[in-house]
């Protein structure tokens, strides 16, 4: 797996009320308390770790699935606003110097520290503290794109799905944890755990997989997807409570919602989801997976990608083409992602935000005739999806 290259900028703060050359307090020692925070997870997720795609994370297989934690080589950006009651609202006066600061992966404390400029950890103030969170810290937004955290959440302005699919990354926005204060971290005589943090999908998640119902000799080549919008405006569009500020619940007082632009990636600059050359597998009742990583480590050239995309209606401007072969004859195939239907008989003519869609390219008797392939699109790991077949 490429794992993408990180571009990192560590706000210079000093926050004077939560900083100290102290050492951090354990239970019964005087001083103050380090500010860290815990390795975060994925909203809904049935309490397993996301799967953050194009980074390099631990994992573990609890028998039924496999269960990833926030990769220590990830950065994220936090905000904070520190109060002396229960919060009351966001508010840039309250922000101090917590604002869009990269927090790191710290051994010494098993979790994510930030530091001020003189490299010195923050530690937590008198009062109580509430924070969100974006990941990765070293968002690329090229042009003038903007991020900022306000009353409203997250707001991102003039974000682009990169243009090569091995830079793609996983944007994720945090929910609010709310009046946090040093006693909430205090775990035992020398040992406390870290903020809570808790993630959510902002893009849309395309991968591929392959079966062959038949004793043909098909050979995958490419997979090209093209004419899809790339741009847009992120807005959390979070609605403070005056009666309960810490309350968050989807589609009642926050909607997280994009503003895409109408700029499509042209077929020559498509995101490519493979190339190289790999074999259908020979069985009706197997499907192998084209995973992120390269299938072929012997061969360099052979990659696939799972695609970070822009949550859209799909036009009929949006379109994959697959270039394979059928016992050595080249077959090139283009299809419209709007106009077919998943087996619940729904059409599946848009990428909804936090959804994955693995588009499944299946060779089968009923089209080998014509050398036909069709997709059997679904999900996994981030909200589910039924299979969407696509003839070819």
């Amino acid at each position: 797996m490429k794992k993408r290259v990180l571009f990192m900028a560590l706000t210079s703060v000093a926050l004077s009320s939560c900083v100290s050359d102290q050492m951090e307090n354990g239970a019964g020692v005087a001083g103050p308390v380090k500010l860290t925070f815990d390795s975060p997870v994925l909203m809904n997720n049935s309490g397993t770790r996301a799967n953050y795609y194009g980074e390099v994370g631990s994992h573990t297989y609890d028998g039924s699935s496999t269960v990833y934690t926030y990769p220590k080589e990830e950065d994220f950006t936090i905000y904070a606003v520190q109060h002396d009651g229960d919060f009351a609202g966001w508010s840039a006066a309250q922000a101090h110097e917590i604002n869009n600061t990269t927090v790191k992966y710290d051994q010494s404390v098993d979790g994510w520290a930030p530091k001020n400029s003189e490299d010195n950890y923050y530690y937590w103030p008198s009062g109580k503290m509430s924070f969100a969170a974006t990941s990765p810290a070293d968002l690329e937004l090229p042009g003038v794109a903007t991020r900022a955290y306000g009353a409203n959440g997250l707001t991102i302005t003039g974000f682009e799905v990169q243009s090569t699919a091995d830079k793609h990354y996983d944007l994720l926005f945090s929910t609010r944890t709310i009046n946090k204060t040093s006693a909430d971290m205090l775990q035992g005589a020398s040992y406390y755990s870290g903020i809570p943090i808790q993630f959510q999908h902002a893009l849309s998640s395309v991968r591929f997989s392959i079966q062959n119902t038949t004793d043909a000799d098909v050979v995958l080549k490419e997979i090209k997807v093209y004419g899809v919008k790339y741009k847009g405006d992120f807005a959390e569009n979070l609605n403070e409570d005056a009666t309960a500020y810490s309350k968050y619940v989807r589609g009642e007082n926050v909607n997280p919602a994009w503003d895409v632009k109408n700029d499509t990636i042209k077929e020559a600059d498509g995101y490519v989801g493979f190339t190289g050359s790999v074999g259908f597998p020979i069985s009706a009742q197997y499907v192998a997976a084209l995973s992120a990583a390269d299938t072929d480590e012997a061969d360099e050239n052979e990659e696939s990608h799972q695609l970070l995309l822009m949550p859209q209606v799909l036009t009929d401007a949006a379109r994959v083409k697959v270039t394979y072969t059928v016992n050595g004859h080249q077959h090139s195939k283009v299809a419209k992602f709007n106009e077919w239907k998943d087996t619940s008989d729904n059409e599946v003519d848009e990428w909804q935000m936090g959804v994955r869609y693995t588009y499944r390219l299946v060779y089968s008797q009923g089209t080998a005739d014509k050398d036909k392939i069709y997709f059997s699109p679904s999900t996994d790991q981030w909200v589910e999806h039924d299979i969407v077949v696509i003839e070819l």
